[in-house]
């Protein structure tokens, strides 16, 4: 019978952006380092050379970068991108993957825990934690959402995103963090307001992913009825097609939160007691005056 002290465990680091997951050997090179371990406070890193069990590495380029010593211990940071907000929401959306068991834990407590592991939470805890990072760090997002116009369910009325203005493109982009990945058609990147009239008018339009991995917690189950979405969760996020489906039901009009007013976009009129049957509260706008709120620069 092998104990744990019967294994020599070497440390395993890598690097990841977007799509690609590349190790990251020890470096040759002769130069200053930080302990890693110094910074574990630290989700955000500045760009250099670190230290990690007695061995330095690079750590220049922008991605994240996962620490693992089998058995002691893991760590995850994050070289952002200078300046490129649409890279670093990226890169932080591939922090997390698709659960709920960290959902209600603070902000303060969610980034100990991603510093270590997967963040597991939906879509608006996702949001939440990613707007957090960025405005920290002087980038500017707002949350946006969509709702359906469907009958309603328990479990995929409504889905969350993040939104920065580009001004490189003169326009917002609209970013699923939950689902890691964005939207276009004919080669144009969309915002939530894009998005949500694409679907009115059922026009077809791409979703494009920044990651080759099922990012879905498997152990998903519902805290009050201990009911396990596990399959319904593999199916929506198994493949485009199953991620397209999700945003074409939950998405089909778009909903702004500001000063603590919801206000709604009603692609026509007739929607009106629908929305109303969803939630009086919310402050119904045509499309032209929710475009002129909420995106005219």
């Amino acid at each position: 019978m092998f104990s744990s002290s019967d294994f020599l465990d070497h440390s395993i680091v890598s690097r990841q952006n977007e799509k690609i997951i590349r190790m990251v050997h020890p470096t040759d090179l002769s130069c200053n380092t930080v302990e890693i371990e110094e910074l574990k406070k630290s989700l955000i890193i500045n760009s250099g050379f670190y230290t990690f069990n007695g061995k330095p590495y690079d750590c220049t380029k922008p991605g994240i970068y996962r620490f693992s010593l089998p058995q002691k211990e893991n760590l995850q940071r994050v070289v952002f991108e200078i300046g490129n907000v649409f890279a670093n929401i990226k890169m932080l959306s591939l922090l997390s993957i698709r659960g709920n068991c960290d959902n209600r834990k603070s902000i303060a407590e969610k980034k100990r825990i991603v510093a270590e592991r997967y963040l597991r939470v939906t879509c608006t805890y996702n949001c939440l934690f990613v707007e957090n990072v960025l405005s920290v760090h002087g980038f500017s997002t707002r949350i946006v959402q969509g709702h359906t116009l469907d009958p309603m369910n328990s479990y995929d009325n409504g889905h969350s995103l993040l939104e920065f203005f580009s001004d490189e493109l003169g326009k917002f982009i609209v970013v699923d963090v939950d689902k890691k990945g964005y939207f276009a058609k004919e080669g144009k990147i969309l915002d939530m307001f894009e998005l949500s009239h694409s679907l009115h008018l059922k026009e077809n339009f791409e979703f494009i992913s920044f990651t080759n991995l099922p990012m879905v917690d498997f152990r998903f189950e519902d805290k009050s009825t201990s009911y396990d979405y596990s399959f319904i969760e593999t199916l929506n996020y198994s493949s485009n097609d199953g991620i397209l489906n999700t945003i074409k039901r939950t998405c089909q009009f778009p909903v702004f939160t500001e000063n603590g007013k919801i206000y709604c976009c009603l692609w026509h009129i007739e929607q009106a007691d629908r929305v109303s049957q969803i939630d009086s509260s919310w402050i119904h706008l045509s499309p032209e005056d929710f475009y002129q709120k909420f995106y005219k620069v």
